[in-house]
């Protein structure tokens, strides 16, 4: 992705996470920010598992790669690994559809 590229911005739903290998990404929340980079895991991972609408956004600062794991594969891997969904949303998430 090319700098300047968003991710997402407040408003969207939140479809999917993104791994960064060379793409720099910042988060924006209101006034604060932070800058993720290469090895990240970025996404509303509560927001993946519950849909909501995203309050933060998120844009490409340094251009690069970065890959997609759609919203779908990416519930069913934290349902099928209660350690990783526990670390990265605080909680366990059992569909019961």
């Amino acid at each position: 992705m090319r700098a300047g590229e968003e991710l997402w911005r407040p408003g969207d739903g939140a479809d999917a996470a993104f791994l960064l290998d060379s793409a720099e990404v910042e988060l924006l929340d209101g006034e604060s920010a932070i800058t993720l980079k290469r090895g990240a895991l970025v996404g509303d991972f509560d927001g993946l598992l519950r849909p909501r609408p995203q309050v933060s956004s998120a844009r490409v600062t340094t251009g690069g790669d970065l890959f997609r794991v759609p919203g779908g594969a990416f519930r069913a891997f934290l349902e099928n690994n209660p350690g990783v969904q526990l670390a990265l949303t605080g909680s366990l998430f059992v569909d019961s559809a």
